[in-house]
């Protein structure tokens, strides 16, 4: 099985650095540029990962935790 990721950032380069990065190792990676995005794709495709930037315009890093742990608590 692929392990899969979200990446969220509003930064694009940094986004699309974390994505190659992932990429490169095996891993199926979808990306959001902010909370709202991140947890609308979350909830339809929850992943077992989230790696997400902390300070975005629409939200922090800690609401996205917050938000992925009440769809799937076991979520890192």
């Amino acid at each position: 099985m692929t392990p899969s990721v979200l990446v969220v950032d509003d930064d694009v380069a940094m986004r699309a650095a974390l994505e190659a990065n992932f990429r490169r190792q095996g891993w199926k990676v979808r990306t959001a540029k902010g909370k709202n995005e991140a947890l609308e794709l979350f909830k339809y495709e929850p992943a077992p990962l989230v790696v997400t930037d902390m300070r975005m315009p629409d939200g922090s890093g800690l609401e996205v935790a917050k938000g992925v742990r009440a769809i799937v608590p076991l979520t890192k």
